[in-house]
């Protein structure tokens, strides 16, 4: 029920591999779910992605409680310098180095985070610097 957009300047299919290359940016949206990011690699056969560098993404939190103050609906910000790295058997998305997620009720820095995306998402972080 929802539309999906794609923006890329090149895509590369290989099919021996069953990959397909996009070595530019990619950009894809599908309702109020946004992700931009740097030389991406999506496996067809077993459905693996990976966003190699400058990520951005905005998304909305499932059964996250609005601030009280704001009507309007949330968008969280996701920014890494990368990788991203989804695992469908795993169902899983690791971005191991710098990241930030942040809306208007909190802001999350960590060296590594993984979600697990299950019905109710699993998410872990490792840091080594003190956040403020």
């Amino acid at each position: 029920g929802k539309s999906t957009y794609l923006e890329t300047q090149e895509c590369q299919w290989t099919q021996k591999n069953e990959t397909i290359y996009f070595p530019m940016s990619l950009t894809l949206q599908s309702g109020n779910n946004f992700i931009k990011g740097e030389k991406a690699t999506f496996d067809t056969k077993n459905k693996n992605v990976l966003l190699e560098k400058n990520i951005v993404s905005f998304f909305e939190l499932a059964d996250f409680k609005k601030n009280s103050s704001n009507d309007k609906e949330e968008l969280t910000k996701l920014t890494s310098v990368g990788p991203l790295i989804y695992n469908n058997s795993q169902k899983s998305v690791k971005l191991p180095h710098a990241t930030t997620i942040k809306n208007l009720d909190f802001f999350l820095s960590a060296d590594q985070i993984e979600f697990f995306l299950t019905k109710t998402i699993k998410l872990k972080f490792k840091t080594l610097k003190e956040m403020s």
